[in-house]
């Protein structure tokens, strides 16, 4: 028995693919031959192009923007800004503008050369050849300049290199010399160009500054102009940078009433405290008294005395003379330090009364002076309005005075913000970029044989099967024959047909598959597929040989076939051919497998099998009725013929579970005893039931039924 290998519905037989190709190698060779040469003639015809490259670098020079302010400072760092990936990107864009292309094909006189003007010549023997033909002519109404051009940005090539500032400039000619000469000019151009722009940047700065400075010199004369004049009218004088003077007589006036009154307390407590002194007799202890010159006499002059007396009255009565004189001089000296104690104090009175009149003073000093501040603070406000116009104009003018002398600075020594560098110069290359005949001619030579094989390969698949009509997966297998008409219909597939008989002969009667294909095809006339029930005509009959026998027949006319195995027992046609049993019909009703997993194709034809599957008893229940018409609906739709083949009783459950929804009933049955006898009555019956619209076949079983089993596994 045959090995079993699971299959889908696209699986294709990649042995007759390669077979087919195969057997057209002579062809293929010579095709791919002819093509290389072909390729390889004409590549040696074409002029070949040389490319050059030079490489530039795009670095700061250490100045800042020209048009920043200057007082902001100048680094190396201010010009990092421009020369970052996208300023480099930038350069790189700038070096493909127009402008330079023309410049560059104007100092090498391009438009002369018939590579990048078509109107000056031909370019070389397939040129000719072309233009003989019609084509590369110049366009009409397109300038040399256009031609010119156009070649040139076709011919030219600007990247950036990655994690630097260079910049790599490609160009490509058939002339080496002037490829590598292009590629140097168009780098001085632009180098000579970015000086020239940084230049006129600054030089287009001075001019707009300079009318700027002179307008605002007129503007700032006149504000700080106004400002004097309003400061003598409204009587407001400076005392220094930062006050008026009002404000500064205002804060001297504080300063001094805090003075006076502190003054003014001192008095007092001083004359309070002398007061009382006096008042306890201890006065001679106040330090403004000891300070009194007089009153330091007066007091040594009591002392004396008083010794003079305590010597005398050691030696003398109280009522001595000189004792009594004594005594009358330190009284006399008493009253004299009173009234110089009296006269201090009343000193300290007068300082009391002379700070309050200080105070007095200084308090109405003040009043005047805030009365005045307050008179005129509209007029503070007015001037400090315009003290602030003055100073801002002031400022602006001192900024662009600083920019422009800074420029002009700039300008005078030539200092270009950046700069481009040569890395490398381009020199003229030793061999050419296009064409290069035996790699291109290879590549050449390779393509026409893939693509040939791939031509031949979809040749065989489209011609040896056809696609679903909606949305079936497509059918691969032989070429379809037109017809089942006659015996060489199925001679490929090593059969006999028998000689049929007419249909008059016996209603219903089908003496052979061939006529069996015929009614089948003959019967199908709409969309929807036609659903066919092979059964044996008794228990004992298996029509699992006739059915692979019709299927594979069908599909040679390139129908799209299916072959449904109703085995309920697992030994029916998936058995028979030799390929897997499930997953199959019964894992399709119950939702366990799809249609790619379930459908297999029929060893040796296009023709598409379900098989049983594992659990059909249980999956032709009537719980899953819905569940399998709605699957052989869907199959419908995708196939043109629907087989399905089944014992008696397999076949009469099936007929009676989803009432009787076929198309023909063909029974297989074993030949005849007698001629012109019946397999079984002639009454509408099938399958034991009584049926209508079924048109019913009758397939005898002849002597080739054992060699038909052997083809059919």
């Amino acid at each position: 028995m045959p090995t079993k290998t699971n299959a889908s519905p696209d699986n294709i037989d990649v042995a007759s693919l390669f077979a087919a190709v195969g057997g057209r190698w002579r062809t293929l060779a010579m095709l791919t031959a002819a093509a290389g040469g072909l390729a390889f003639m004409a590549l040696m015809l074409v002029r070949p192009t040389y490319t050059s490259e030079a490489q530039i670098a795009i670095v700061p020079r250490g100045e800042a923007n020209p048009f920043a302010d200057p007082k902001a400072g100048s680094s190396v760092e201010s010009v990092a800004v421009r020369v970052d990936r996208e300023a480099i990107n930038t350069h790189a864009k700038s070096l493909l503008a127009p402008e330079l292309a023309q410049r560059v094909s104007t100092d090498l006189q391009l438009g002369r050369k018939p590579e990048f003007n078509s109107a000056a010549g031909t370019n070389g023997v397939l040129d000719g050849l072309l233009r003989l033909a019609g084509f590369g002519r110049p366009r009409p109404g397109e300038s040399d300049e256009d031609r010119v051009l156009s070649q040139f940005a076709k011919r030219l090539a600007v990247n950036p290199t990655r994690d630097s500032r260079a910049i790599a400039i490609r160009f490509a000619a058939q002339d080496r010399d002037l490829a590598a000469e292009v590629a140097n000019r168009l780098a001085e151009v632009y180098r000579e160009q970015l000086a020239a722009r940084s230049i006129r940047e600054s030089n287009d700065v001075q001019s707009g500054l300079l009318p700027r400075i002179e307008r605002l010199s007129q503007e700032v004369a006149e504000a700080e102009s106004e400002v004097e004049r309003f400061r003598g009218a409204s009587n407001i004088f400076r005392a220094g940078p930062q006050s008026s003077l009002n404000e500064q007589q205002l804060g001297e006036m504080t300063a001094a009433e805090t003075k006076a009154r502190t003054e003014l307390g001192e008095a007092e407590a001083r004359a309070r405290a002398a007061r009382e002194l006096m008042a306890r007799g201890s006065a001679e202890v106040l330090p403004d008294v000891q300070r009194s010159p007089v009153l330091q006499k007066l007091v040594q002059d009591r002392a004396r005395i008083e010794a003079d007396i305590a010597k005398a009255s050691a030696t003398m009565k109280e009522g001595h003379p000189a004792l009594k004189q004594l005594r009358s001089e330190i009284a006399a000296t008493e009253r004299q330090i009173g009234l110089e104690v009296k006269r201090v104090i009343d000193g300290l009175d007068k300082e009391v009364s002379v700070a309050g009149l200080r105070l007095s003073s200084v308090q109405r000093s003040l009043a005047d002076i805030k009365l005045r501040v307050v008179n005129t603070g509209g007029d503070q406000a007015r001037l400090s309005q315009l003290e602030a116009n003055a100073k801002a104009k002031r400022g602006e003018l001192d900024r662009l005075q600083s920019q422009f002398e800074a420029n002009r600075a700039r300008s005078d020594a030539r200092v270009v913000p950046v700069e481009v560098q040569f890395i490398s110069h381009a020199r003229p290359a030793g061999q050419p970029t296009f064409p290069k005949p035996l790699p291109y001619t290879a590549l050449v030579m390779m393509a026409t044989l893939l693509l040939s094989s791939a031509f031949l390969i979809a040749r065989e698949l489209v011609v040896g099967a056809r696609s679903p009509r909606r949305g079936g997966a497509p059918v691969k297998g032989q070429a379809a024959e037109p017809s089942l008409s006659g015996p060489s219909a199925f001679s490929e597939l090593g059969m006999t047909a028998p000689r049929s008989r007419p249909v008059a002969e016996e209603e219903g009667r089908i003496d052979s598959i061939v006529e069996l294909g015929e009614r089948l095809l003959s019967r199908r006339i709409d969309e929807r597929a036609l659903r066919t029930m092979m059964a044996g005509a008794g228990a004992s009959i298996d029509p699992c040989a006739e059915a692979v026998e019709l299927a594979r027949a069908l599909a040679r006319t390139g129908s799209n076939v299916l072959l449904v195995d109703w085995s309920l027992d697992g030994s029916g046609i998936a058995r028979l051919l030799g390929v897997a049993t499930s997953p199959g019909l019964a894992e399709l009703i119950d939702g366990k497998s799809g249609f790619v997993g379930a459908i297999t194709r029929v060893p040796g034809s296009s023709a598409h099998l379900i098989a049983c599957g594992e659990s059909l008893v249980s999956a032709s229940g009537r719980g899953d009725v819905d569940r399998l018409n709605l699957l052989l609906d869907t199959l419908d739709e995708i196939y043109d013929q629907i087989v399905i083949a089944a014992r008696f009783n397999a076949a009469r459950d099936l007929f009676e579970t989803i009432e009787g929804r076929f198309d023909i009933g063909v029974l297989i049955g074993e030949p005849p005893r007698r001629p012109k006898t019946a397999l079984e009555p002639a009454a509408r019956t099938f399958l034991g039931f009584e049926v209508e619209e079924l048109e019913i076949l009758r397939l005898a079983r002849n002597s080739g039924d054992g060699r038909r089993r052997k083809e059919a596994a």
